[in-house]
């Protein structure tokens, strides 16, 4: 878990918000699956692509990294997570490469489909229940990321995910 980038002050501290709340909600989802959850006073920088969540990924030796974006522009906010899957390492035959992300013939199952599954959360400054929106979009980031992390834990050979 990455905080979100923002481009200024407003949009950062936003980021680290809705960044925060994922990070709980994984927490609470994972806590009983014995599986240890990289938080944002851990990483403390924000990523940007998913190459670079891949290598933070690689570096820290986690399955999911779970970074996105918040704008924070008068009285609107826009959030956009991401999910990036971090193969794990293989052995491969003797005198072969050690393979720790994916190939060009693999493909990042969330590369695809990152806007469909983790939709703009939008928030107006003026809606009265703000921080439940916020706890809901939460929620959902949560659901998908611990689904994802559970799915590489079980997964039956290395490399599958």
């Amino acid at each position: 878990m990455t905080p979100f980038y923002g481009p200024d002050t407003d949009s950062a501290k936003e980021g680290r918000v809705m960044a925060a709340l994922i990070e709980r909600s994984i927490m609470s989802k994972l806590g009983a699956a014995n599986v240890r959850v990289a938080g944002i006073d851990e990483t403390k920088q924000p990523v940007r692509s998913h190459e670079e969540a891949r290598a933070l990924g690689e570096k820290l030796g986690a399955s999911v990294v779970v970074w996105g974006e918040a704008y924070t522009l008068k009285n609107e906010t826009e959030i956009q997570p991401y999910f990036t899957l971090v193969q794990r390492k293989k052995d491969t035959a003797a005198g072969s490469r050690t393979r720790t992300a994916f190939d060009s013939r693999d493909q990042d199952p969330f590369a695809e489909r990152r806007e469909q599954a983790s939709s703009v959360v939008h928030v107006q400054a003026e809606a009265p229940n703000q921080i439940e929106l916020r706890k809901t979009s939460a929620e959902g980031v949560g659901e998908m990321v611990s689904r994802a992390a559970l799915t590489c834990r079980s997964a039956p050979r290395p490399g599958a995910c």
